[in-house]
Formats: C-alpha cells, sequence, structure tokens
C-alpha cells in the first residue's frame, strides 16, 4: 500500500514527468472504483494483482530518474554484461 501513496504523492509533485510515461495513477484509481470507506485489503489485493493498470504503472514509476533519486536508487540500472561466444566468463577463469 506504500508504493501506492509514493505514487499518488509523486504524482501531485512531478506530474510533468509521470505523465510523459503514461503514468496516471489518480485516473487509475478512480477508474479502478477506490473509494472512502473500502476494505483496504481487498482494495489492495486488486491493485497489486499482475496485471491491473495501477499494478503496472507501479511498476513503471521505478523508471523514472526522479523516483530513483527520491528513493536513492541508482540513476540508471545497471547494463546487463555481454559475452562474446565461445568466451570464458569473468568469474569462471
Amino acid at each position: 500500500m506504500n508504493a501506492s501513496l509514493n505514487g499518488l504523492v509523486y504524482e501531485l509533485f512531478f506530474p510533468e514527468d509521470l505523465h510523459a510515461q503514461n503514468i496516471r495513477l489518480f485516473d487509475a484509481c478512480a477508474a479502478a472504483g477506490i473509494r472512502t470507506g473500502m476494505n483496504a485489503q481487498a482494495v489492495a489485493a486488486a491493485l497489486f494483482a499482475p496485471g491491473h493498470p495501477v499494478a503496472a504503472q507501479l511498476a513503471r514509476l521505478q523508471t523514472l530518474a526522479v523516483v530513483r533519486l527520491i528513493e536513492n536508487q541508482p540513476t540508471a540500472p545497471e547494463p546487463a554484461p555481454v559475452y562474446e561466444l565461445n568466451q570464458p566468463l569473468a568469474h569462471a577463469a
């Protein structure tokens, strides 16, 4: 549930960054029918289910530089090592 609250706060403070990546959590929550007085556990189970638009948008949040900076993550993911065919792996030496 923290991730969704953080995401909503990010959308309040950095709407241009999120909207440029088509992350619109307020709209997605409204479309999901979230309203005051709902059972928080039932809502969370639905929102974080694989394939739900809110879950997908929350996952995409982690790709934004502004979010990665706030959450003290590297600004860009480490690139995967590239191996040539028939070359020994570095750890196998």
